[in-house]
């Protein structure tokens, strides 16, 4: 959209066109957008700037220096044929400039032998060119500028240092040092030391989404813009609030730092509202997510999203750029060559540089240790498919097996309540009994359940604090028809029958004397259930129940299926 308000409108002769007849004037005037109510900036700036527009999407498959300048070349020819009818101008070629040498960036077979030099100054040759034509200096506007960076993430790449020192000399040349340069955006996702163009002297200015208040609103949508967009659309008040409290939820939670703004995601709320306001997942981005699944089998890795996915927080370090180094250890720890404590570190900010995590505390000014949180439902669902995915590979787990203990859980009522616990204690044992590999310990039995319980519940926590007593409720649910499942889980290290029994039933006795009800306000309790699990080694359940469904129900009273 930058590149259509500033570029120069020209016919295939290379002349300047009235801005007045583009297609890109009756986009910002037809569609009433904001810009064109500044009448002296939009007379000024639309249409009036010389604009290379260079994308560095390609560059993500560089596996080597050669591959990355076979690249380059590629990146190249799309930015010059941009500009083709520069050939046409036979004015421009008198002189020092070369119209062969032009051509060479855009003829396919000329491209190939481009000689290193000739790809790094290839963009300064580009803003003179264009410079003496329209004489004014150039717009430069680079897309997705750190890509080349993901390859080191997701793939074996050799001679990095080679690559990093290349890149950085064109972009340092082409906007450190181009004479013809008027100004230049530069977009990209990570923030990375030792590449990044921020270094003094360059002149560049980093504005870090949610870290600056100034650029955010222009990155995702504003609570002001959501208000506006929905009054346009729906009718019916009562109808703004419920379609606005459902857009918070799966779409907004993004907190600017120093600042209480709330950002939203802008793709998936404009699909959201083009699909009949159907909430699923519209953004996440699903060549990140298989790339890193190996990551995510890591125990180190699974604890943290565990917190998250509860509503916790983690602490990350969001003062301090990645490094080449710790983009080169992300990558060890996808391999599984290296997992220490500080890369599973990287590995989240990483993430949070992606937009998967968001600051929990608007007002801190410690960047050293910034409290992070999953920012919607949108990300969390994600996640829980994500760890599905995982735990299904790890461990073999059957899909149809998931689908049966959440039908269990969700169809409780007071009329069928023995036959439910008794799907439920059968569909625990077929989940957990057909493991691949048995739970380590209760954390990771839980682990699995949290992740099934994910699949079709959105109110579902683990490990949840529970204030008086101190004590911890293993997992937390509530289900479709409002009913709370407290849940808390046990191992017996013997495989007989009567001693699994009795694990479970202290398992429910726990949830009774450690007041795990009073975790729940007074309307959450009107429909509860205690569900004691005892577990052993050879993968048999048993499970200690009690449950309060209607008038007369005893909480206190423990039956026990196996």
């Amino acid at each position: 959209m930058l590149k259509r308000f500033l570029e120069i409108n020209v016919n295939t002769k290379g002349r300047p066109k009235d801005a007045k007849t583009s297609k890109n004037y009756l986009i910002f005037k037809n569609n009433n957008l904001k810009i064109c109510e500044d009448d002296s900036f939009f007379k000024k700036h639309f249409g009036q700037h010389p604009v290379i527009f260079i994308d560095y999407k390609p560059l993500t498959e560089s596996t080597s220096f050669n591959s990355m300048l076979d690249l380059f070349k590629i990146i190249l020819r799309k930015t010059f044929l941009q500009h083709e009818y520069l050939l046409q101008v036979k004015k421009l070629w008198v002189g020092s400039l070369n119209s062969k040498k032009f051509t060479q960036y855009i003829d396919p077979e000329m491209n190939e032998n481009l000689t290193i030099l000739d790809i790094k100054q290839g963009l300064i040759y580009l803003s003179e060119i264009l410079y003496k034509h329209f004489q004014k200096k150039i717009f430069i506007l680079i897309d997705e500028y750190d890509s080349y960076l993901n390859s080191m993430i997701f793939k074996t790449v050799s001679e990095i240092d080679e690559i990093c020192n290349f890149i950085q000399s064109v972009n340092m040349n082409l906007l450190k040092y181009n004479d013809y340069l008027n100004r230049a955006v530069i977009t990209g996702v990570l923030r990375v030391s030792g590449v990044e163009l921020s270094a003094p002297g360059n002149n560049v200015k980093e504005y870090l989404f949610l870290r600056n208040y100034a650029m955010d609103k222009f990155f995702g949508i504003t609570e002001y813009e959501i208000d506006d967009l929905l009054l346009k659309l729906i009718p019916d008040k009562s109808e703004i609030n419920k379609t606005k409290q459902k857009l918070f939820r799966y779409y907004g939670g993004y907190t600017g730092l120093k600042y209480n703004t709330t950002i939203y995601n802008i793709w998936s709320v404009l699909n959201f509202l083009e699909n009949d306001q159907q909430a699923i997942t519209y953004w996440c981005r699903p060549e990140y997510v298989q790339g890193l699944l190996p990551i995510f089998g890591l125990e180190e890795i699974q604890q943290k999203i565990e917190d998250l996915l509860s509503d916790k927080t983690i602490v990350l370090d969001i003062a301090t750029p990645l490094t080449k180094h710790s983009i080169s250890s992300i990558n060890f720890l996808l391999k599984g060559k290296q997992t220490s404590q500080q890369s599973v570190l990287w590995f989240f900010n990483f993430i949070f540089e992606l937009g998967y995590l968001s600051v929990r505390d608007a007002n801190s000014n410690d960047l050293t240790s910034i409290y992070v949180k999953i920012p919607n439902l949108e990300v969390k669902l994600e996640f829980a498919h994500i760890m599905r995915l995982v735990y299904m590979k790890q461990h073999d787990i059957s899909l149809n097996n998931i689908d049966a203990l959440n039908t269990a859980i969700n169809s409780i009522s007071s009329e069928n309540v023995n036959h439910v616990f008794f799907e439920i204690c059968k569909s625990l044992n077929n989940l957990f009994g057909q493991l691949k590999y048995h739970p380590k310990n209760e954390n990771h039995f839980r682990s699995i359940l949290l992740v099934s319980f994910m699949t079709k519940f959105h109110s579902v926590k683990s490990n949840v604090f529970n204030p008086i007593p101190p004590s911890y409720i293993d997992v937390l649910l509530c289900n479709e028809n409002r009913v709370y499942f407290i849940m808390k889980i046990k191992k017996s290290l013997s495989t007989i029958r009567a001693y699994r029994e009795q694990i479970a039933v202290n398992s429910h006795k726990e949830i009774i004397l450690k007041g795990y009800i009073n975790y729940l306000d007074m309307k959450s309790r009107n429909k509860v259930v205690y569900l004691g699990i005892g577990y052993s080694i050879d993968k048999n359940i048993s499970i200690g129940y009690s449950y309060y469904l209607k008038e007369g129900d005893n909480l206190g009273y423990t039956k026990i299926l196996s």
